[in-house]
C-alpha cells in the first residue's frame, strides 16, 4: 500500500499542476492537454478533514474512487511528500519513450518518439510526440502492441532525420529519464549521430530507480506497476502515454529513495 500510495501523490500532483497551466506553445509537433486522458482531468486532491483523496484510476467517466483515509496515511507524511519536497530532482528534465520495430538497433527502426519536458516544481511542462518513417517492414506484432499502422507511418511519419532533429531540439542538453534506458540509449544515440548530433545528456532509468525503491515487486515491467498503482492504461504501448507512466513512476520511486535524507 505504501509503493501505491507514493505512485498515487505523483500522479496526482503532476495532473493537478498540469491542468492548472496554460496550454503552452507548440514546439515541433507536442501535445499538451491532449495528453492527459479526459477521465483523468477530473480527478484532484481534496483539502477535506479527512484528507480524502482522489486517485487516478482506469474508471467510468461517471465512477470516482475515494480511498480511505487509513489507505492513505503515508500521503501525508513529511518523508514522502512529492508535493513539498523535491529537492532530489534535476531543476528541468526530460522522460522520454521510444516505440521501435524490434529490439536490436542494428536491424529495427524507431517509429515513434515521446517526451515530456518538466520543471522540478512541475510549473513548466511540454510534450512532444511523432512518428518516424521506417525504410524497412513495420511487424505484425508491433502492430498489435501499439496501434501504429503501416498506413499511420505513411501518412504521419517525418522523415527520421528530421525527427530525430526535432526531439533534440526539444531535449537541449536536459537530462533524460527513460524506463530502461539502456534500450532507448542503443536507438537513439545512433539515430542522433546519424544525423551528426552527439548527444551529451546525462541519462537515468526510472527502472532502476524503481527496483531499488521497491525491491520486495515480483515484476519491474512499466505496464504491471501502472497496472498495480491503478493509473490510466490509456496510450500503453505507445510512447507519450509510457513517457507519462515513467514520469509519476521515476517521481514516486526518487521520493522514496530520498525520503530519508533531505537537506536538514
Amino acid at each position: 500500500m505504501f509503493e501505491l500510495a507514493v505512485i498515487f501523490l505523483a500522479a496526482i500532483i503532476l495532473l493537478v499542476v498540469w491542468l492548472r497551466q496554460p496550454v503552452p506553445q507548440n514546439v515541433g509537433r507536442t501535445l499538451s492537454n491532449s495528453s492527459i486522458p479526459e477521465r483523468e482531468r477530473a480527478l484532484v486532491t481534496r483539502a477535506a478533514p479527512k484528507h480524502l483523496v482522489v486517485a487516478p484510476m482506469k474508471i467510468s467517466p461517471t465512477k470516482t474512487v475515494i480511498f480511505h483515509p487509513s489507505e492513505s496515511r503515508h500521503l501525508s507524511s513529511p518523508s514522502v511528500s512529492v508535493a513539498t519536497d523535491r529537492w532530489f530532482l534535476p531543476e528541468d528534465f526530460v522522460v522520454f519513450d521510444l516505440e521501435t520495430t524490434g529490439f536490436s538497433p542494428k536491424t529495427a527502426e524507431i517509429i515513434e518518439i515521446g517526451a515530456i519536458r518538466i520543471s522540478r516544481d512541475f510549473s513548466r511542462r511540454e510534450s512532444f510526440q511523432t512518428i518516424l518513417k521506417i525504410e524497412g517492414s513495420l511487424p505484425r506484432k508491433i502492430t498489435q502492441i501499439t496501434g501504429i499502422t503501416r498506413k499511420m507511418i505513411n501518412s504521419e511519419g517525418r522523415d527520421p532525420k528530421e525527427a530525430v532533429q526535432k526531439f533534440a531540439d526539444f531535449i537541449g542538453d536536459l537530462p533524460l529519464v527513460a524506463y530502461n534506458v539502456s534500450f532507448d540509449q542503443s536507438f537513439i544515440l545512433p539515430a542522433a549521430a546519424a544525423c551528426g548530433i552527439k548527444l551529451r545528456n546525462d541519462f537515468d532509468c526510472a527502472l532502476k530507480k524503481a527496483r531499488l525503491a521497491w525491491p520486495d515487486r515480483t515484476s519491474y515491467k512499466l505496464v504491471d506497476i501502472a497496472r498495480d498503482a491503478q493509473l490510466s492504461d490509456e496510450g500503453t504501448h505507445r510512447a507519450l502515454g509510457d513517457a507519462r507512466r515513467a514520469l509519476i513512476v521515476y517521481a514516486a520511486a526518487m521520493t522514496i529513495l530520498h525520503s530519508a535524507d533531505r537537506p536538514k
